[in-house]
């Protein structure tokens, strides 16, 4: 199985009303938090989703970034639309 590193998003350039980012918690030499944190300092419009299986004590507090919203792991892929689906009202809706 090949090495996975982590996605680098240094040409980002556009982050739209609609924009969202989904990130687990644990990724290889950074945490999902991180990456969200650096993400919604490019822009405060961003919706990120923050997923993972693990609930152990030492990870990152998933509600400590309150711009994020967090789904555990197992989710169905309905679970997955239907929070996606909320983010674009709530991006619609101004709020």
């Amino acid at each position: 199985m090949p090495d996975r590193q982590a996605i680098q998003v240094p040409g980002l350039r556009t982050i739209g009303p609609n924009s969202q980012a989904v990130t687990d918690l644990m990724l290889p030499g950074k945490d999902g938090i991180s990456l969200a944190t650096e993400l919604l300092a490019r822009s405060s419009r961003l919706k990120v989703i923050l997923i993972s299986g693990y609930t152990e004590h030492g990870l990152p507090d998933p509600t400590s970034l309150k711009e994020a919203t967090f789904l555990s792991k197992p989710f169905s892929r309905h679970e997955l639309i239907e929070r996606v689906a909320s983010l674009l009202d709530e991006a619609q809706s101004g709020t």
